[in-house]
């Protein structure tokens, strides 16, 4: 089929500050097909007005109001409304370069895959660029393969965004209501389902963080998602493929450290302190792994080094570290 209809999920919570500069990204995509479907999770600003100015301007866009459900559920909804054979997310702050579809299309078809993944950008706060862009050409993964690199983060992720699916890909599988990282707990599954991934070396997304990320907020329990959905992925992972067993557990020592880092940097070490000491506990017991040749993240190695000083030595480093990147030395 040429040129077949794409729909991007763009879900939206309280956005006004960012969705129409998300939305014009991706109304000069180069790729003519697209349909933008906004599913606007009971927004309490402006989001609802902007997106309705759009949409009476473009025919392309779409908009759903549900009562709020948070982000998976929200991306359910994105899903069961789309009338593409092929779904793309974009979250409503973020931007797409203008050849983000086409390039992800071009992929799919080249390698013949059901999925296609782009490289993406990091704008930091303080406006700085961090390009995940990989050296070489772009080329398919079998799922072994993308699950040894994903599970040591060697450039491979498991966002949902910057990539391409075959909506049927979908078919059996949502995004867990109500948690948090819900990436984590069902991308891995479209990837096992579809056997293979087409991976392309260019950085067609632009993540931008900020200060209300779920990654840089204060810490609430429900972060604790992040550790529950890793357990879950790493061992379905290891049912299959055994032999990554010592990159499942990399994975999950990221994901306690992770959980580790938030609540220090929030200051809510001392009411979390047996969960603290807990996760000090579980960190230490994979050092092996974490100190290994397959480990390719220096931090997390200087991370287990700290942390055998005891938590608060390693909580003052870690505040280095944080004052030492903002200040952009």
């Amino acid at each position: 089929m040429e040129n077949p209809l794409i729909s991007v999920i763009i879900p939206a919570y309280n956005a006004e500050e960012t969705i129409e500069k998300c939305i014009l990204s991706l109304l000069e995509q180069d790729y003519s097909n697209f349909e933008i479907v906004v599913i606007n999770d009971e927004s309490t600003d402006q989001t609802n007005s902007i997106v309705q100015s759009m949409l009476n301007k473009h025919d392309c866009i779409r908009m759903y109001e549900i009562p709020h459900s948070g982000l998976a559920q929200v991306r359910n909804v994105g899903i069961k409304s789309s009338k593409g054979q092929f779904i793309s997310f974009v979250d409503a702050d973020d931007v797409v370069k203008s050849d983000y579809l086409s390039y992800l299309m071009n992929l799919l078809i080249t390698f013949n895959t059901d999925i296609s993944s782009c490289q993406h950008s990091v704008i930091k706060i303080n406006g700085d660029i961090h390009s995940n862009e990989l050296a070489g050409f772009s080329r398919i993964y079998n799922s072994h393969d993308w699950f040894q690199k994903m599970l040591v983060r060697d450039h491979l992720d498991q966002t949902c965004w910057a990539k391409l699916y075959k909506k049927s890909i979908f078919d059996g599988i949502e995004f867990p209501p109500g948690k948090l990282f819900e990436d984590s707990a069902t991308i891995y599954k479209t990837i096992m389902k579809s056997e293979s991934i087409a991976v392309g070396s260019e950085s067609k997304y632009d993540y931008i963080l900020r200060n209300n990320s779920i990654t840089t907020s204060s810490f609430n329990y429900g972060k604790l998602d992040l550790i529950s959905a890793t357990e879950s992925m790493t061992e379905e992972i290891i049912r299959k493929y055994p032999d990554l067993y010592p990159e499942a557990m990399l994975r999950l020592s990221w994901s306690h450290t992770s959980v580790l880092n938030n609540i220090l940097l929030s200051g809510n070490d001392k009411e979390c302190n047996l969960l603290v000491n807990k996760l000090r506990e579980q960190i230490l017991a994979h050092q092996k792994f974490i100190n290994s040749d397959l480990n390719p993240d220096r931090r997390l190695k200087l991370a287990c080094f700290a942390l055998k000083f005891g938590t608060k030595f390693y909580k003052n480093c870690l505040k280095m570290m944080v004052l030492k990147e903002q200040s952009g030395r």
